[in-house]
C-alpha cells in the first residue's frame, strides 16, 4: 500500500467510515423531509389544473 501512496491505513478506512456515516444520515435527512402531511389548499388546486403532485 505504501508504494500507491497510501501511508496508514487505518486513517484511510477511518475516513471511508465517516464518509459512509455521512452519506447515510444525509439520505436519512432528506427522506424526511420529503414526506408530506395531507394536502393543503394550494395542492388541491394544482391538482384540479391537472398538476401532478408527489406525496
Amino acid at each position: 500500500m505504501r508504494e500507491s501512496g497510501i501511508m496508514d491505513s487505518a486513517i484511510v478506512i477511518k475516513m471511508a467510515l465517516e464518509q459512509a456515516v455521512s452519506v447515510v444520515y444525509e439520505w436519512l435527512g432528506s427522506a424526511v423531509l420529503m414526506v408530506s402531511t395531507a394536502p393543503d389548499r394550494e395542492d388541491r388546486e394544482l391538482m384540479k389544473q391537472g398538476v401532478p403532485i408527489m406525496w
